[in-house]
């Protein structure tokens, strides 16, 4: 064990970072500039838009965008349309900017809050937007939401709980998505398998089965670098199929015997060569390219993995198989989130405009079927 001790210690960390995006939401937040409210969006048929009241704000120059990267680009550029569209409409320049997932929660935005310098509109993780609350650099949303609803796009309910920090909302849910087992058929069948895994045990021999270090095939496709947003999800559906978790009661359970007996059974894919050595330090996107390239068996993934292999693997694909999350002693626990956009403090005229801008491109006419064209990449949040 001792020549994992650093993994160990690296995994827990991890695993608290993802509790943290999945606590989200009980927190104090300082509330920003009065929060924006959205006229009604244009008709989806109309050429123009309706003409602007007298008493509207002073439009800005410009609005940028800053969306996440997912692996369909078809999704990422049909939804930075609908915000470019708007400005058209409405003689505002609009840049909606792609960005890859990690760069941007790591990197790019906080280089942007530390220098005051924001953009309009972002994409907001969990943990992110509780943060950003707190410090008041988000706008409420609850005018979008409400005026979203008046057109008849009606957020669920419990999708609108994940974006509420101390009773309020700082984001606009537009996606839902779920983790799953992603498997090649053609090489659990090589190893003697005909069926998924349904347990944590089984996938690990599976795992450890269909590994050809010698041909660059590892079993188990886990990216475990400080990035790997699914590796963090996967750990938390296994911690709690074994009845632990990182928090309990408000307080650690880490050293809990269940706890404890989830992560060794993590570390034995490590301990028995189902992991390449190399992707313990993988990024968000390195079990997608094992999965893309034929060097992995089993990747945890979202279902935009289904869109890549289709268009840039079709033969993976065609031997392609997906089930849910392996079952521990307390049962299958997967796991679900959305995906939301947050409006970011940019002066009262500004968030005037970008709370406009945020409901027309996330309205049901507009978005949803954008969404029916990459499903089952994502799912409606409404």
């Amino acid at each position: 064990m001792k020549k994992y001790s650093k993994l160990i210690a690296l995994l827990l960390v991890l695993i608290m970072c993802a509790a943290m995006a999945a606590s989200c939401g009980q927190q104090n937040a300082e509330t920003p500039s009065e929060e924006p409210s959205a006229a009604p969006s244009e008709d989806q048929g109309a050429e123009e838009p309706a003409e602007p009241s007298s008493d509207e704000p002073a439009k800005p120059e410009k609005l940028t965008v800053w969306l996440q990267k997912t692996f369909s680009d078809d999704f990422n550029n049909a939804f930075a349309a609908l915000f470019e569209e708007f400005g058209e409409k409405n003689g505002i320049e609009v840049s909606a900017e792609v960005v890859d997932a990690a760069a941007l929660r790591d990197t790019k935005l906080p280089a942007a809050l530390e220098s005051k310098d924001y953009p309009n509109i972002s994409y907001m993780e969990p943990a992110s937007l509780m943060a950003y609350a707190k410090e008041g650099i988000l706008v409420p949303t609850q005018g979008v939401i409400d005026d979203l609803a008046a057109n008849g796009t009606e957020i669920y309910p419990n999708i609108l709980e994940t974006v509420n920090v101390d009773g309020t909302n700082y984001a606009v849910p537009f996606s839902a998505q779920s983790w799953m087992l992603w498997y090649r058929k053609d090489l659990l069948e090589k190893a003697g398998y005909t069926e998924a895994p349904k347990t944590w045990d089984e996938l690990l021999e599976m795992s450890v089965a269909t590994t050809d270090a010698a041909q660059g095939i590892y079993g188990a496709g886990f990216a475990a670098g400080a990035s790997a947003s699914d590796f963090n999800n996967m750990c938390q559906s296994l911690l709690w199929s074994y009845g632990g978790s990182v928090m309990k009661d408000g307080k650690l359970n880490l050293d809990s015997e269940e706890t404890k007996t989830a992560i060794k059974k993590l570390l034995e894919f490590f301990e028995k060569g189902a992991v390449a050595p190399d992707m313990v330090a993988g990024d968000d996107m390195a079990n997608n390219t094992a999965m893309l390239s034929g060097t992995a068996c089993f990747i945890v993934n979202i279902p935009t993995i289904a869109s890549a292999l289709k268009n840039d693997a079709p033969d993976i694909w065609e031997n392609t198989g997906v089930c849910p999350m392996p079952a521990g002693p307390e049962g299958s626990f997967p796991l679900c989130a959305n995906n939301a956009m947050s409006i970011l403090d940019c002066g009262e005229d500004a968030n005037y405009w970008a709370a406009k801008a945020l409901a027309y491109a996330v309205d049901k006419t507009r978005l949803a079927p954008i969404l029916e064209t990459v499903a089952p990449a994502y799912g409606m949040v409404y």
